[in-house]
């Protein structure tokens, strides 16, 4: 056990990064100097400034806004361009009541919906409260809507409820009284910029997203083991901003039928990307006694969890994306905020629902002759569908440590969901390159090796040897982990080989040809909390007591 002890040692203090003492929080310098070199950079790239913009142009659905017209004789005007003349569905929400003109004929009339715009369920795939089939000439079409005071939404869809790709759209015009109104102008609102030179500049760092949901996680874990307060207050700040201008944000989405606006996935919530995960960092701060102000918001998205999101018959959480596919990455989107949520309501039925999630997607997505598990599995086809993915594989990694770092020592399901967790412990480390990180494709030694995945097996590991939920041998692959995770890390703090985000993919080249981003945040949270973990590890007793 000394040789294993020099091992893990001599791993982590291989670096030559100068090294800064925290001895206070009792953190290892190496380590603290990686990881607080990389989120550090990713405080100086985020921008909390609301910049006054153009609305986004949403191609779909067309919404003709009626609610302002002052005319009983109100009505609005669409163009549809069709590739081909044939029989496609019109989707349509209306306030009030409407009726539906196509090239002059009627072809329905409603009360309306009572609703301003379609569920939009899944990326790409809208619920709208009505339908009709309808005709349309190759070429222009004209639809006329006559409905005076109204919010009408509408497009034309596939049967798998995406918009149709044959069909496009002008926007709606109004005519009052015989007169169009002036074109308006493109709306202004107020968004969030990624920061000029940021090292990610996709999207910013503060707006509500999932992945910035897991980096925030990360920042808090940093700030509890450095004792270095510019971690939690950035996370502060954020919860409290993202709380400040939700009234702002609301207003653009539902007033200004700007369905793309900052933050739009709070007001959209139609799945776990939208709800769990961005959620994360509020409930922690909330559980604390930090943030009273976010618990409206966490009750609202609890609600959301708990019956709103789709389930297959067993209770699986799922997606309409395809009808209905179980995605490894929502146990993480799901089982770590009601963990968090039960610590703030004590409402044990959480845990329950946390560990049946571990369960069940074990149950669907585990392949025993390989010991990992795909990327998803299509109840409707009943088959596994997409590849071994790294991320997915580490999302439940992280996901399952989370549940039984909370769930009670007593309870019914925690033996359960620790055999998983040693199971898939086990089937990881097989598949640890040479070089100490993992793969794209987990089972694919010429996929590239990559940093999230990388970083979510180290933290699960490493977290698993400190609590004793698995042999202290397991150290020395967390050990390695990190340090080619760190390598990764440049002198101004980016981390590099993250993959970019993945849908469910039906031929490997999908996953093989996968770009990745440097100091993306799907991977940034793993990152911080690997080094937070590996620490934890080297300072527990499991591998003291080997010295």
């Amino acid at each position: 056990m000394k040789k294993l002890l020099t091992t893990i040692c001599c791993l982590i203090s291989a670096h030559t990064l100068p090294a800064q003492t925290h001895s206070a929080a009792g953190i290892d310098g190496n380590i603290v100097e990686v990881a607080s070199r990389t989120a550090l950079r990713v405080i100086a790239d985020a921008d909390f400034n609301l910049v006054k913009l153009p609305q986004r142009a949403l191609p779909f659905p067309v919404i003709a806004d009626m609610t302002h017209s002052t005319s009983k004789n109100a009505y609005a005007e669409i163009t549809f361009e069709a590739k081909s003349s044939g029989e496609y569905i019109l989707g349509i929400d209306a306030t009030g009541s409407v009726t539906i003109l196509l090239n002059n004929k009627k072809i329905c009339a409603s009360n309306g919906t009572g609703k301003p715009f379609p569920r939009e369920a899944a990326y790409d795939c809208y619920e709208f409260g009505a339908t009709c089939a309808v005709s349309l000439h190759g070429g222009r079409n004209t639809l006329t809507i006559k409905g005076p005071g109204s919010k009408v939404s509408l497009g034309i869809i596939t049967g798998e409820s995406a918009p149709s790709p044959y069909v496009s759209y002008s926007r709606a015009r109004i005519n009052e009284n015989g007169r169009w109104l002036t074109e308006p102008e493109a709306a202004m609102e107020y968004r969030l910029q990624p920061k000029p030179g940021a090292a990610f500049t996709k999207h910013p760092y503060t707006e509500w997203h999932y992945a910035n949901g897991a980096t925030m996680i990360g920042m808090l874990a940093m700030s509890d083991a450095t004792g270095e307060e510019v971690y939690a207050g950035f996370v502060d700040r954020f919860c409290r901003q993202t709380i400040a201008t939700m009234p702002l944000f609301a207003s653009q989405y539902y007033g200004q039928n700007s369905l793309r606006t900052q933050n739009y996935r709070y007001f959209r919530m139609t799945m776990l990307d939208d709800s769990g995960a961005p959620a994360l960092p509020f409930a922690e701060l909330c559980a604390r006694g930090l943030l009273p102000g976010a618990r409206g918001m966490l009750d609202t998205i609890a609600v959301y969890v708990m019956t709103g999101q789709p389930r297959l018959p067993d209770g699986t959480f799922c997606r309409p994306e395809p009808r209905w596919t179980v995605w490894a990455d929502d146990l993480f989107m799901s089982a770590p905020f009601l963990m968090r949520y039960a610590r703030i309501t004590g409402d044990h039925a959480l845990y329950d629902e946390a560990a049946r999630q571990v369960i069940l997607f074990d149950r669907h997505l585990y392949v025993a002759s390989t010991g990992l598990f795909m990327h998803g599995w299509n109840d409707t086809e009943k088959c596994h569908v997409g590849a071994f993915w790294g991320r997915a594989n580490g999302w439940i990694a992280w996901a399952v440590t989370e549940v039984l770092e909370g769930l009670p020592a007593d309870h019914k399901d925690r033996g359960a969901v620790l055999e998983i967790y040693r199971r898939q412990m086990a089937g990881a480390v097989k598949y640890q390159s040479p070089g100490g990180l993992w793969h794209q494709v987990l089972n694919d030694s010429t996929s590239y090796t990559e940093t999230s995945a990388s970083a979510a097996f180290v933290l699960a590991l490493a977290r698993g040897v400190r609590n004793g939920w698995i042999g202290p041998s397991y150290a020395a692959c967390a050990a390695s982990g990190w340090k080619a995770i760190a390598r990764r890390v440049d002198q101004n703090g980016v981390t590099t080989g993250i993959c970019q985000s993945m849908p469910i993919g039906y031929t490997m080249e999908h996953y093989l040809n996968r770009p990745t981003s440097a100091n993306d945040p799907r991977g940034m949270g793993a990152v911080l909390t690997a080094a937070v973990e590996v620490d934890r590890m080297l300072h527990s007793r499991a591998v003291q007591k080997q010295r």
